[in-house]
């Protein structure tokens, strides 16, 4: 089985759209997302129609909670300040059982495909909010050593990071929607389950199109359109 693995998608429907393009090209079977769908961008509504046509498995990101909190203490104001106008637009945009479906998913999951025990998380097991890179220290890259299983993936960073430690397999597929590694492109993973081969994709899309929304939108964060 061709297994696609994704996540930080933050409602960049032009990124998603690329790689589910590609996906589909290549005969994916599954999908699995890290968390993350929305935030930052601006067609959360495009995203999740996109998503309904797959079989995905998933899990939701510290930006599903940031919006949860949002929504119960309606502070947008102060949120956009620091993140733009995402969150006011996904609001708008969705309704109510297509936020609550999202926000519903859990923050970490186990499961089997193909005999493979897979160990699904945002930031790390116990803290969706923790930030692991591949040159972080020991300590911190151990909080990811979940026992009985054999892959074990993760998102938030923005960044691709593969390494292998206590006979599992650590992998972080990188962002689809603001990848930071100044690299072009939406960033995800290939998992061919019969041989356990991981391979880091990239797709090239119209980037101007999200630049635009960045200055219709928030032109007074101009580190939106930057990773770009």
């Amino acid at each position: 089985m061709l297994v696609g693995i994704l996540s930080d998608i933050h409602s960049n429907y032009y990124a998603l759209k690329s790689v589910l393009n590609k996906a589909k090209k290549i005969g994916i079977d599954k999908l699995i997302i890290a968390g993350d769908y929305f935030g930052y961008y601006y067609n959360p509504d495009l995203v999740l129609s996109l998503l309904q046509n797959w079989d995905w498995i998933g899990i939701k990101g510290n930006h599903e909670i940031i919006l949860e909190n949002l929504i119960k203490k309606k502070k947008f104001k102060e949120a956009k300040t620091r993140y733009g106008s995402s969150y006011e637009i996904t609001v708008k945009k969705l309704k109510k059982k297509e936020i609550l479906k999202i926000l519903k998913l859990p923050s970490a999951k186990s499961f089997i495909i193909d005999k493979i025990r897979i160990f699904l998380c945002h930031g790390a097991p116990k803290n969706i909010d923790q930030y692991i890179y591949k040159n972080s220290p020991i300590k911190d890259k151990k909080l990811l050593n979940v026992k009985n299983h054999d892959i074990i993936i993760y998102g938030h960073t923005h960044y691709p990071a593969k390494w292998n430690y206590s006979k599992k397999i650590i992998l972080n597929p990188g962002s689809v929607g603001q990848p930071r590694d100044n690299k072009p492109g939406a960033s995800w993973a290939l998992l061919d389950t019969r041989t356990k081969k991981i391979v880091f994709m990239r797709e090239n899309y119209n980037v101007q199109k999200i630049k635009k929304e960045c200055k219709k939108y928030d032109p007074h964060l101009p580190f939106l359109s930057s990773y770009f």
